[in-house]
């Protein structure tokens, strides 16, 4: 098979591509359905990166033109008032449990999100914050009573110098005497 024979066969494959996304587009608006790269990628059945190649801006351009432009709503029969306000009440309902879903979710994803991170920092991912607050004032009183008795140890041994620079200079003294 000969690179021409390659290369034909490419721009045959990316043809019909563009066929099926131009298709798929017009089947999408027909229905009257959300309009968008996935939907439109997945009824022509090719991967979404085929709109994003230059060669197919065009095709891309016309899936986001048709997913800004107004839809029609297909009609379900004469709307009323009463309908529409049952319907207003249902999406309501379903907003708040939807909003009650996201809230647990997030609490969730904030718990296993704050184990991970005592778990990288090497802390105990059962505590509480009373808990990590009590634990760091009980480290700051260590560091200060470690401190505190290096600053003695630091005292022991200037006294330690003083006495033995007395002593060698009392040595020397009593050498140097004949």
């Amino acid at each position: 098979m000969s690179a021409e024979h390659l290369a034909r066969a490419r721009r045959d494959d990316s043809q019909r591509r563009r066929t099926r996304v131009e298709q798929a587009l017009g089947r999408l608006q027909a229905a009257g359905q959300d309009i968008n790269v996935s939907a439109v990628t997945a009824v022509a059945g090719v991967h979404r990166s085929f709109l994003y190649r230059p060669q197919h801006k065009d095709l891309l351009a016309a899936v986001l033109r048709a997913a800004a432009a107004p839809t029609a709503v297909p009609s379900r029969g004469r709307l009323t008032d009463p309908g529409l306000r049952a319907e207003n009440a249902n999406l309501l309902s379903q907003n708040q449990r939807l909003k009650t879903q996201v809230n647990r979710l997030e609490a969730r994803l904030s718990e296993v999100l704050g184990s991970a991170v005592l778990s990288i920092a090497g802390l105990p991912s059962g505590e509480t914050a009373e808990q990590l607050h009590q634990r760091a004032e009980a480290a700051e009183d260590q560091v200060r009573e470690l401190r505190r008795q290096l600053a003695e140890r630091g005292d022991e041994l200037y006294a330690a110098r003083v006495a033995n620079r007395e002593f060698m200079q009392a040595l020397n003294r009593r050498d140097d005497e004949p």
